[in-house]
């Protein structure tokens, strides 16, 4: 019997939100359980199912991405026609966005052989404080009926730009509802056209993942194998199948800028490279080993960073300057949140080597320099401010400044007096 194929994008941030979508199912509305039940008289011949991933250009700067989903199913009856209620439930379609609240799939839209038809949200379980299904009612007539959906999937809203990469699945185990097998169906994914799938493919970064949301995975991922690729496209092409868990389509995809730094510098690095390219491939690495911009690195692409950087510090056909600038790159990877003092005695261990090395250099110096103004070195080697001693103020005997107006006293008393002298010496005289 087949199981219901069910669509689901997730878009990570710093906790789990996603968009999702969902093939068709019939319903019932009896019972507290959702659940699509066997049909056997319907079968779905084929699907033909199309995701279009771009960026989310309204919010660029969290590295977020929308998609597009149409999807054409054709049923066939081989009874009379049967008149049912078919939809996609909720909670499959819906995302949840940082702070857990939903957002829904935009501009729904149903085609009932090439027939617009109404669509309405249900509610099967009075307990839910949501929609269970957008659902609509449509009668399957003798023969084939092809059905047609389209509808947006917004990015999940909320995000850090230091995260990464993006995860999405596909999932092809959930549900139970049509006759017999999937003829066939025709699965395709289109990334962005900054994404070049053949040449990562061939560079090895494309791999399968180690766990759910696992940080240290590879820049893009594509599972289950079997999938072609065409250019910016993957493409799953199934015949006769009855879908497993094993069956799950997953892809990974990393933020363009750090994909496409990643794949270019590392495609630029050969042997007999200059230190600054291992340098740059180091750097490049780091972003896929860190949650945000304050959780340490860690991981397997901190150990690619540091084997990189061992090329040049381990390595004696470098200069003593550049062995030291490697080691001053091995610090900034530990410059993080510190919770233990373990990286700060990382970052001083290597500054320690640095110096050691070639300490006198003016670029180790100016690159040293521009690692103390990190805003974690700080953290982790506050300066201590020696307080500012106030020297007492010395009070100096000074002669008293005479004013022009003491001046002019002192001058008028003197001649007062003068004429004083002038007037008793003349009355003395008058009286001989």
């Amino acid at each position: 019997m087949k199981k219901v194929m069910v669509l689901v994008i997730f878009f990570t941030v710093i906790l789990i939100g996603g968009n999702a979508s969902a093939d068709m199912a019939p319903i019932v509305h009896p019972g507290a359980t959702i659940k699509a039940l066997k049909s056997s008289d319907i079968q779905m011949k084929s699907e033909h199912v199309r995701i279009d991933i771009q960026p989310d250009e309204m919010n660029s700067h969290y590295y977020l991405y929308n998609a597009k989903l149409s999807a054409e199913f054709v049923f066939y009856n081989s009874e009379e026609p049967v008149d049912m209620q078919v939809g996609f439930p909720m909670e499959d379609l819906m995302s949840l966005n940082l702070w857990g609240d939903p957002n829904m799939p935009k501009e729904f839209t149903v085609r009932v052989n090439d027939q617009e038809v109404e669509t309405e949200n249900i509610k099967l379980n009075e307990a839910s404080y949501q929609d269970d299904w957008i659902a609509w009612d449509m009668t399957f007539a003798a023969d084939e009926t092809v059905v047609e959906v389209e509808y947006f999937l917004p990015s999940s809203g909320g995000g850090y730009s230091d995260m990464a990469r993006n995860y999405s699945y596909y999932v092809l185990e959930t549900g139970q509802g049509w006759k017999d097998e999937i003829e066939s169906a025709l699965i395709e994914v289109k990334f962005p056209s900054d994404y070049d799938l053949i040449k990562y493919l061939e560079m090895d970064m494309v791999g399968p993942r180690n766990s759910v949301l696992d940080l240290y995975d590879p820049p893009l991922i594509i599972e289950p194998t079997g999938y072609t690729i065409e250019e910016n496209t993957v493409k799953w092409d199934l015949i006769d199948f009855e879908p497993t868990h094993e069956d799950n389509i997953v892809f990974g995809i990393a933020h363009w800028d750090v994909y496409n730094n990643l794949a270019y510098t590392k495609d630029s690095v050969k042997d007999n490279t200059a230190a600054e390219d291992y340098f740059m491939l180091a750097r490049a690495y780091l972003p896929f080993a860190r949650v945000s911009k304050s959780m340490c690195y860690g991981g397997l692409y901190k150990e690619l960073a540091e084997k990189t950087l061992e090329k040049v510090t381990g390595d004696n056909v470098f200069s003593e300057e550049e062995r030291a600038l490697g080691f001053l790159e091995n610090a900034r990877i530990y410059l993080c949140t510190d919770f233990d003092g373990e990286n700060a005695k990382e970052v001083k261990y290597y500054i320690d080597l640095a110096n050691q090395i070639s300490g006198d250099s003016e670029k180790v110096k100016m690159q040293l320099s521009n690692l103390e103004q990190d805003e974690y070195y700080k953290g982790m080697f506050p300066k201590v401010e020696e307080p500012v001693v106030e020297e007492p103020s010395v009070i100096e005997d000074k002669p008293a400044e005479t004013s022009d107006k003491d001046l002019f006293i002192i001058i008028g008393s003197f001649i007062l007096l003068l004429l004083v002298f002038a007037v008793a010496f003349t009355v003395r005289n008058s009286k001989k």
